[in-house]
């Protein structure tokens, strides 16, 4: 007796694409969603902090980890310090991305330098400017006695505008 081969079916087709239904909802995978374990505010998870540096301090100080050393137990990982010079010439945050018992990593996500750029004072000016934490402004004082010419300046400017404006009317 001799067999007869019947075809076997093959794969099936793909049913037509519809053409009505988005290609976002064709996907198979269910949506990815936050969960709500994972969401609070921020002091929940993560503190922000506010440090006032004095005169002299730098942007470049802050990043060194020993910098920290003081107040290193506050911090976590994760943390926002806000930056801010006393004389208001400088604001930057920073990330705490690493810390221990006495030292910190962080990374400045952004600074900004408040004032115009040319507002330093030249050497060979016989004047400059300094900030008065206690009168709350800039002076302008004589190098050669360290005496104070002017005061009560709210902004850095306006103390090297002055010293600008009396040089010019001095040498007139």
């Amino acid at each position: 007796m001799s067999e007869t081969l019947l075809p076997t079916p093959g794969p099936k087709a793909a049913p037509a694409a519809d053409a009505s239904v988005p290609a976002s909802e064709k996907a198979s995978a269910p949506p990815r969603k936050l969960l709500a374990g994972d969401f609070a505010e921020t002091a929940v998870h993560h503190n922000r902090w506010s440090a006032h540096l004095s005169e002299g301090f730098t942007l470049e100080d802050v990043t060194k980890e020993v910098f920290w050393a003081n107040i290193a137990p506050k911090l976590r990982p994760g943390d926002i310090i806000e930056i801010r010079k006393n004389d208001n010439s400088l604001y930057a945050e920073l990330y705490v991305r690493a810390c221990d018992a006495a030292w910190a990593n962080v990374s400045v996500m952004g600074d900004h330098p408040m004032g115009p750029a040319d507002d330093v004072v030249p050497a060979n000016v016989p004047f400059d400017v300094k900030w008065t934490a206690g009168k709350q402004c800039f002076e302008v004082i004589r190098r050669l006695d360290r005496q104070v010419v002017h005061s009560g300046f709210a902004l850095r400017e306006r103390a090297v505008e002055w010293i600008r404006d009396h040089l010019k009317a001095m040498a007139a």
